[in-house]
């Protein structure tokens, strides 16, 4: 009878909270800053930090990002006598477009006085020891790229000094130090990879000549010239595209040519989690929000692959192409959590690369590139939040599960989801430390309403008297079955 009682409170509980999640959807719409990927509040579009990192958010505050910047900067520059070179510096100027960083405050990032600065003020101000691993990460990257752009490589022995100095300094213990090593000699060896294979034989040929006179004026939504010059952004690191623009028309029918072949080859479907892969690129990629907002409603069922292809640099980016299907696909199914066997894969694969005339010794060589990355995107999910999950500054609110600084319908949806979880997390919806998601980690969130921060809106704060007495009635309902 218990058993019964238990079970009907749990279903009207959770009955009370999807209308809950009904009442307070329209209580969450984002206000985006004019100059970019990010909310009037601050909150910063994820951007790169998923498909480069590991890091499986969709916002980070942009104080935070800032403060992590800063802490790359000082330990690069404290590392080299106070100095970072131009193509350190460029390294850094593509990562942060690539992170979804407006415009101005990158341009705050170039001008910060990184010898004077304190590395513990900025490792506070991003997220303490749990940024550790990832930050020695990315001074591996900036000083090991750097110089390649600069062409000016250092002896072997040279870089393991600077790193390992690195490494002491963070707290990352060595046997991580060597794995993260060994993670970024991978990358450079991937990127000379995709240098030979993309472009050796087949150089990117625009569809139009691209302007590369100094830049006079932007357009206010982005990272883009007003006369439609798209900066770079991913696509030297993600594609080893030696280029300082593009024009945005190519990279639409580029964009539009990808989406037509992948959703070709699934019978005109293109997943959820795949439009996230394109969403992400596309930030990587500096386009403005106002375009990707037509990716994504763009009608890729009825599309035809040769006019995009015509469109973006045909023949010469063939190869890319195969290798973002690829990627499109692969990394979707990932995100979907539904991935498909191997002779399934290599099946639409083999179709793709028929499809565009790619030799099938280099459409051979991108499967097996996509295949590394996805086991070094593996390896540094364990690296880096295994052992020393990401925490966030100034992120301690009771009942923020999802840690993205508001508590609001998000948050309510993930402890629904886990209500009554045993041997529960923070991240399931245990806000009470007590192994259990139950009716009191209801009342803390609902006590600690805070959805209208996303609308800038301080009237709602706290939920309406309405969704108030919902949130009460849900408490007093399952504590009431449960006796």
């Amino acid at each position: 009878m218990k058993t019964t009682r238990y079970h009907m409170a749990y279903m009207s509980g959770m009955i009370t909270i999807i209308c809950l999640i009904s009442s307070f959807s329209t209580a969450t719409e984002v206000q985006w800053a004019s100059t970019g990927h990010m909310t009037t509040d601050g909150r910063l579009e994820a951007g790169c930090h998923p498909q480069l990192y590991g890091l499986d958010a969709d916002y980070l505050d942009i104080d935070a990002n800032s403060n992590y910047v800063y802490a790359l900067m000082t330990m690069v520059s404290h590392l080299q006598n106070g100095e970072i070179s131009s193509g350190q510096m460029r390294w850094l100027y593509e990562r942060a477009i690539m992170s979804a960083v407006p415009r101005n405050i990158i341009d705050q990032y170039m001008t910060f006085d990184h010898r004077t600065a304190n590395l513990d003020d900025h490792m506070i101000g991003s997220g303490g020891d749990s940024i550790a691993r990832v930050l020695l990460y990315d001074v591996t990257q900036l000083i090991t790229f750097g110089d390649l752009y600069d062409r000016k490589q250092r002896p072997t022995s040279t870089y393991y000094g600077l790193f390992d100095h690195a490494s002491e300094q963070l707290g990352v213990p060595r046997t991580v130090a060597d794995q993260i090593q060994d993670v970024v000699d991978h990358e450079v060896d991937l990127l000379d990879k995709k240098k030979i294979v993309f472009w050796e034989d087949t150089p990117y040929v625009p569809p139009n000549p691209i302007n590369t006179s100094p830049v006079e004026k932007w357009a206010h939504t982005g990272h883009m010239t007003v006369d439609g010059r798209l900066v770079s952004g991913g696509h030297p690191q993600l594609y080893a595209l030696d280029v300082d623009f593009l024009d945005i028309d190519a990279n639409s029918n580029y964009v539009y040519a990808l989406m037509t072949m992948a959703s070709h080859l699934q019978n005109g479907e293109l997943s959820s989690g795949q439009m996230r892969w394109l969403y992400e690129r596309a930030i990587m990629s500096a386009v403005p929000r106002n375009i990707i907002d037509q990716y994504v409603a763009f009608d890729h069922r009825s599309a035809k692959l040769d006019e995009h292809m015509v469109g973006s640099g045909g023949d010469s980016i063939a190869r890319v192409l195969l290798y973002d299907v690829t990627q499109l696909i692969t990394y979707g199914d990932l995100y979907d959590k539904t991935p498909r066997s191997t002779s399934t894969y290599h099946a639409l694969f083999g179709r793709a690369s028929e499809q565009l005339g790619v030799p099938k010794d280099a459409a051979e060589q991108i499967q097996n590139l996509v295949d590394d990355e996805v086991d070094l995107l593996d390896q540094k999910t364990v690296i880096f939040w295994g052992d020393t999950p990401y925490i966030p500054p100034n992120t301690e609110k009771p009942g923020d599960v999802n840690v993205d600084g508001i508590i609001d319908v998000v948050d309510l949806g993930i402890l629904g989801a886990n209500f009554g979880r045993l041997n529960a997390t923070f991240a399931d919806g245990d806000l009470n430390n007590d192994s259990l998601v139950d009716v009191a980690d209801l009342g803390i969130l609902g006590a600690n309403w805070t959805a209208s921060q996303a609308t800038g809106n301080a009237s709602a704060l706290v939920p309406e008297p309405t969704t108030l007495s919902l949130l009460a009635m849900s408490v007093l309902l399952v504590v009431g079955r449960w006796r």
